[in-house]
């Protein structure tokens, strides 16, 4: 015996209820939402591509490598402020370097400086090719109490402003 079939009839949903609670949910996130404060300083970034090429005049470079280990540089063209670093570090750390290792620290060819103050005279006694081969262990900044990097960015500063 056959089943009678029931006819189908058309579903009819109300939806206003299903309105009004989406919309008392967006108006309360609204409300409730803390917009981003106005920034006390406006930062402009540059542009990442730039047709200008850097001076290499007036130039202290701090290197970080992937060890962490700090380098500090000035740049070749400044041999005056090279002098008035070494002075100022030398006289500010008493490390009684002679003529010959300031000489050598104007003259570095690396031109970096990565070595502890204790380390310094030692590292400025070798020759040039010494120099270029020499494994430095990195300028210490680990901690306010050990930061020598601050040392030389203080004389740094001190040369090229004329101190």
């Amino acid at each position: 015996m056959p089943r009678a079939k029931i006819p189908r009839k058309s579903t009819s949903i109300d939806m206003t209820a299903m309105c009004d609670v989406a919309f008392l949910l967006l108006s309360f996130f609204i409300l409730a939402t803390k917009f981003k404060p106005p920034e006390a300083l406006s930062v402009v970034t540059p542009n990442s591509v730039s047709s200008k090429i850097a001076p290499d005049k007036n130039v202290v470079l701090i290197t970080l490598d992937k060890d962490g280990k700090v380098y500090f540089s000035v740049s070749d063209g400044n041999t005056s402020e090279k002098k008035d670093i070494i002075e100022t570090v030398n006289t500010s750390k008493n490390l009684g370097l002679t003529d010959a290792e300031k000489k050598n620290f104007v003259n570095n060819p690396s031109g970096y400086i990565g070595v502890p103050f204790s380390q310094l005279k030692s590292y400025l006694d070798k020759s040039p090719d010494e120099l270029k081969n020499a494994v430095l262990p990195g300028v210490p900044v680990t901690d306010s109490t050990n930061n020598e990097l601050l040392e030389w960015v203080r004389a740094a500063v001190g040369a090229f402003q004329g101190f």
